[in-house]
């Protein structure tokens, strides 16, 4: 005995297929919309001195449009130096 494919099922159940959820805001053609506007918005920085920089400007940006969002103006965080899933414990030293 074989069973039937989910979409086949979802078919005589009468559940209609689609890709969307309704009041989603970060479902997939939400997302693909953000990325072309991105793509193709002309006033994009084609590039940048440093990472240091493209992250200031953007803060910069945010922070003129609209200043009452911010106590402060914004800087960049650090960048980590490392970084663990599991950071492994040091080991003790017996003497």
């Amino acid at each position: 005995m074989t069973s039937k494919p989910v979409s086949a099922l979802l078919v005589d159940l009468g559940v209609t297929r689609t890709h969307s959820r309704p009041r989603v805001s970060n479902d997939n053609p939400f997302s693909e919309a953000q990325f072309k506007t991105m793509k193709y918005l002309h006033d994009f920085p084609g590039s940048f001195a440093a990472i240091d920089d493209a992250r200031q400007v953007t803060l910069n940006t945010a922070y003129a449009a609209h200043p009452e969002r911010f106590a402060h103006r914004p800087v960049p965080p650090q960048i980590p130096t490392q970084s663990w899933i599991n950071q492994p414990q040091p080991e003790l030293q017996t003497t």
